[in-house]
């Protein structure tokens, strides 16, 4: 069968040469025809070493006989002397079974591999410099174009195209299997990559991404800056999402990659909302502009330079001028990890618009967890971070400018110190870091030994550098509460336990969550007061606190002269007078044509006001404005008015639209009044027909909570008006009562007659 280019699962246009089988894993000995697509007139040519094909390129005429994995590209030329663009189909023959995405890139090999201008060599023609071999052909920031195709779960083509290439990262650039950029542009076929690639991102539209050779851990644990970003997922922080798979070059084995996304415009305009590509200023290093302007952040160093930052008015300007919290998170990672590669290997922007702040993207943090160092865990890098005269370097002055000036103020030095007690609390506690490093190593175990065989690497060495990092992880904690104690006097450290009762959080330094699902036990320094503040859920209410004798919802807590601290914030429902009256009724989570929609009941006999009153999901909120439901009646909420009334066209009482979809299989919403107050709750679990259907309660009068007291039932439903269920048993009951009414009527009229016949008799 012929293939056209797919993306994502979307056609977007049509290839003009294809291949029969389709391009993947295929039996040694499978014969492939290439065909002209879409009526189409010419000759087809054809290279099977990753070359591009020519007018001198051998001619189509027999099918291909496929004895190893290969990569076929074709082009065709039209009979009026134009031509189509390169396709490219890979075979894979007896390759190792792989969940793994696969990526195969076709390319020219003299472009990569000639000993005079191969990308991938030195060069015998050039002046060769230092250690980095600068001058070498692999320093080149040219771009070129070649065949891209990604296979995903094994064996699934969802892209193919031609891209562009470029050489991509620093000091890596020196071994063999060298880091690469993906390109896509229309040029050279299309103008975006479109795929979910990362599981914990709803990203699906790339212009670029990064075929990444682990960096400086290339041939050591191979995965160490992933597993340094993964670890601080859930902080606020930029970093790439990343993935391993296999790489394929011109249809031979290259080894594992990981698919990363490129820090440009593009990556920070997709990871934030209300940001523009084109209104960004991005810098490197020192003052490297990448994009934008550089005049609001020169700005911001002259008035750090010219201003005494321990006055709290300065400090607090500075905070309108840069992210302070994201700051110091990148920095405490970096302090941790013992990244001495991270003077230089910096990366900063702001969203050029009123109020936009400079903040500060994680990235290439290869050398923390003793990359060069078995015992890294000792080092001093808060000294190393904050040192005023370090050498060019890796701590140039620069470097550690904002970090030192910073400090100076009594404020942002308690929260430095705080969040760094968090984050050594929370994140950086051994266990949960040296079980990272497990789930990792573990994903990566069963694909290794191509990686071992195919560059020589060494297996003993990949286990001994995963044993370094789990000793950092276990050894480093220790270390840092000594280097945070002694540079600050902050005293002795003092337990502190906090946890919560009932449905709240408890927000620790305005960093930390705790809820009742899960406390918070660790140490904070006895000389630096912390902050604590009980947030109740919707429908709750905060009652007091266990362990102080202060009951605001606000605290702050001084630890000095403290043996420990042992605080739980109580939270209580808040009962609303409308339990149970106010209820839902009918979920529609699945209508093609109407859209999702969700009717309340009201099972009072007056007209209530539900102006302010909030309807929830999983992960949505819904304020209600001004409305009512009336008595016995209805009131239908959808999330798209203009859908619905196509469908419903007659049905009063309709409001519109709440801003998110219900989930078809499983799902869970609330109801609360204007106060809070929980008012009616439903979770539903169902597996899903594959037509419309509606969620049913009943009986209005049974308890909507239970799972058992709903029916799905199929069709548009009934808005605005009693369930079918409900309907169809009202109609039974009634004429059951007929049928009993008239048998009654009958043997009393029968009795009747009987008795006037006696009576006659």
């Amino acid at each position: 069968m012929s293939y056209v280019t797919l993306c994502g699962g979307q056609v977007l246009h049509p290839a003009e040469v294809g291949f029969n089988p389709a391009p993947g894993n295929c039996p040694e000995g499978t014969e492939v025809t290439i065909s002209i697509l879409e009526d189409r007139q010419g000759v087809i040519r054809f290279t099977t070493d990753g070359s591009e094909p020519t007018r001198e390129s051998d001619k189509f005429k027999n099918p291909i006989s496929i004895d190893s994995s290969m990569v076929i590209r074709a082009i065709l030329y039209h009979s009026d002397g134009t031509k189509s663009r390169i396709e490219s189909g890979t075979y894979f023959v007896n390759e190792p079974e792989t969940d793994w995405p696969v990526v195969s890139l076709s390319i020219p090999p003299e472009l990569l591999f000639d000993s005079i201008d191969g990308i991938f060599e030195i060069g015998v023609e050039n002046e060769i410099i230092g250690e980095g071999l600068y001058g070498a052909n692999f320093w080149t920031r040219r771009e070129y174009r070649m065949g891209t195709e990604i296979f995903w779960n094994g064996d699934s083509l969802i892209y193919s195209s031609p891209t562009g290439l470029r050489l991509f990262g620093g000091m890596s650039r020196t071994f063999p299997q060298k880091s690469m950029v993906i390109i896509s542009r229309l040029k050279y076929g299309e103008k975006r990559m479109r795929h979910r690639f990362f599981e914990n991102s709803k990203m699906d539209k790339f212009k670029y991404f990064i075929l990444r050779n682990a960096g400086s851990d290339w041939g050591k644990a191979h995965g160490r800056d992933a597993i340094i970003t993964g670890l601080v997922d859930d902080w606020d922080i930029d970093k790439q999402n990343n993935r391993p798979c296999h790489v394929y070059l011109n249809g031979k084995y290259w080894g594992i990659y990981y698919i990363r996304e490129k820090i440009n415009p593009y990556f920070l305009a997709s990871h934030h909302k209300d940001v523009s590509a084109d209104s960004i200023d991005l810098f490197e290093h020192q003052k490297a502009l990448k994009h934008g302007t550089k005049t609001h952040y020169n700005n911001m160093l002259s008035f750090i330079e010219e201003n005494d930052m321990s006055l709290d008015k300065n400090y607090q300007f500075l905070g309108r001028l840069m992210d302070v919290s994201n700051f110091t998170d990148y920095k405490i990672l970096q302090i941790y990890i013992d990244n001495v590669d991270a003077g230089g290997n910096i990366k900063f922007w702001r969203p050029r618009k009123p109020g936009g702040k400079w903040q500060w993207v994680l990235f290439d943090t290869d050398w923390g967890f003793g990359l060069m160092k078995p015992r890294a865990y000792r080092e001093n890098s808060l000294e190393f971070h904050t040192e005023p005269e370090g050498p060019d370097w890796p701590n140039p002055p620069w470097s550690t400018f904002l970090l030192r000036g910073l400090l100076d103020n009594t404020e942002y030095r308690e929260m430095f110190l705080n969040r760094f007690a968090d984050r050594l609390n929370t994140t950086f506690m051994p266990d949960t870091v040296i079980n990272h490093i497990n789930r990792h190593q573990e994903l990566m175990r069963p694909e290794m030994p191509r990686q071992f065989e195919k560059w020589e690497h060494s297996p003993k060495n990949w286990e001994i550098h995963h044993n370094r990092m789990r000793s950092f992880a276990q050894k480093r904690p220790a270390y840092m509460w000594t280097f945070l104690s002694e540079k600050f006097a902050t005293g002795k450290r003092v337990p502190v336990k906090v946890s919560a009762e009932g449905r709240g959080k408890v927000m620790v330094n305005n960093n930390l969550k705790v809820s009742y699902r899960q406390g918070l036990e660790g140490f904070y320094f006895e000389n630096v007061p912390i902050s604590i503040e009980a947030i109740p859920r919707l429908g709750y209410e905060f009652s007091h606190w266990e362990g102080h004798s202060e009951q605001d919802p606000s605290l702050v807590l001084f630890l000095k002269d403290k043996e420990k601290i042992d605080i739980k914030a109580v939270f209580n429902p808040i009962i609303s007078p409308f339990l149970d009256t106010i209820a839902f009724n009918e979920i529609s989570c699945y209508h093609q044509q109407a859209g999702d929609w969700i009717e309340l009941a009201n099972r009072t006999p007056d007209d209530v006001n539900l102006s302010g009153w909030i309807i929830k999901n999983k992960k949505n909120t819904f304020t209600l404005p001004e409305c009512s439901i009336p008595p016995n009646g209805y009131l239908v909420l959808c999330r798209d008015s203009s859908a619905f009334h196509k469908v419903f066209p007659f049905i009063p009482n309709v409001l519109g639209n709440f801003d998110f979809g219900l989930d078809k299989s499983k799902d869970k919403l609330e109801l609360f009044s204007q106060d809070g107050a929980v008012v009616d709750s439903f979770s539903y679990r169902i597996n899903t027909p594959g037509i419309s259907f509606t969620l049913d309660l009943i009986d209005p009068d049974l308890d909507n909570s239970l799972m058992e007291n709903w029916r799905v039932e199929y069709g548009q439903g009934t808005p605005n008006q009693h369930n079918i269920f409900y309907w169809k048993n009202l109609v039974k009951s009634r004429q059951t009562k007929w049928v009993v009414s008239g048998i009654v009527g009958a043997l009393a009229l029968i009795i009747c007659i009987g008795l006037v016949a006696r009576l006659r008799g």
